[in-house]
């Protein structure tokens, strides 16, 4: 039958197939974690939703960090002192002055306009959101000769009743019988922005920009680690990249192995032919069926790359 009308069988499945397989153009990468891997209508975005409508919070007026529901467009530095010092040593504590002028001075080019830190930054009082332990370093000769001291877990200042919440900044600390801070190792230092239609993008412009300083930075006295809102789908898509050289190599072993499971010692018998159309016929079935998925809206994912070898597997 297939001989007698080929074209019903072959030309008409390879038309379709490639007519198909065109919807590949409009393909539309999701790589959002939160997306991928959260239900979409599970509790907690339920309750969140009931959270941020009944108490909303404006990123430019009333930001505050305690009352996040959502990973908003942010930077993260992790500081450690090195050998063993304290972030309250005066050199260490000069190279932590030193960064944190260096996030509030990256500037970037968006819009047409020079874009810093302070012209996006998330605001409260319109005031962007403080590294309350940079206030200490007018403190730090008192610190050094015992006249003064930061409370932990604590600390109220009895002037202007601000809050300084050490237990959530600081890291590797040391406490006298009191509760006063002796030492500590490491300090947190966070940089949130603005979120909105343009702001969102705005805000992973400025910190594409703060990775790159931050790799190319290296500091006398402290060790820095680093991530922002973006680095988790970043790590995830370099997994996805990571593969792909080896995606040919592994189409050729394959296509071999498929070829040789096809021969026998009688040539009559052997149909070496057979294996290079099963693996033709996974990819064309697995470019249609994407083709298709892309037309109906569906978003494309670093897993969907298994297919064709699922496809072969079958």
């Amino acid at each position: 039958m297939v001989g007698r009308k080929p074209g019903y069988f072959i030309i008409v499945p390879i038309l379709i197939s490639a007519l198909l397989a065109t919807g590949m153009q409009r393909i539309r990468y999701e790589a959002d974690p939160e997306y991928l891997f959260s239900p979409t209508d599970g509790p907690a975005k339920q309750e969140r939703w009931t959270i941020e409508t009944l108490f909303p919070m404006n990123l430019t007026k009333d930001f505050d960090v305690g009352r996040m529901t959502r990973i908003s467009p942010f930077a993260r530095i992790m500081i450690e002192a090195k050998n063993g010092k304290s972030i309250f040593d005066k050199e260490v504590f000069a190279d932590l002055v030193k960064i944190d002028k260096m996030v509030n001075n990256i500037t970037i080019w968006h819009n047409h306009r020079l874009w810093k830190y302070k012209n996006m930054c998330a605001k409260k009082n319109r005031r962007c959101f403080e590294n309350t332990i940079l206030e200490f370093a007018d403190r730090l000769d008192d610190m050094e000769k015992g006249k003064y001291s930061i409370d932990y877990p604590l600390m109220i200042n009895e002037v202007t009743f601000k809050v300084f919440f050490s237990a959530a900044f600081l890291g590797g600390v040391k406490t006298d019988e009191f509760n006063m801070i002796e030492s500590a190792r490491a300090v947190n230092f966070l940089y949130f922005l603005e979120t909105g239609p343009i702001k969102t993008e705005r805000a992973n412009v400025w910190e594409a920009a703060f990775l790159q300083l931050m790799e190319e930075t290296e500091f006398e006295h402290i060790n820095i680690a680093y991530y922002t809102s973006l680095t988790l789908s970043a790590e995830l898509e370099k997994n996805t990249i990571s593969v792909l050289p080896l995606f040919s190599v592994t189409v050729v072993i394959m296509l071999a192995f498929s070829v040789s499971t096809c021969m026998m010692l009688d040539w009559v018998k052997s149909k070496p032919w057979l294996g290079v159309l099963g693996c033709f016929s996974s990819a064309v079935a697995v470019a249609a069926a994407f083709g298709l998925t892309v037309y109906c809206g569906l978003e494309f994912i670093g897993l969907n790359l298994a297919a064709p070898f699922l496809m072969l597997g079958k």
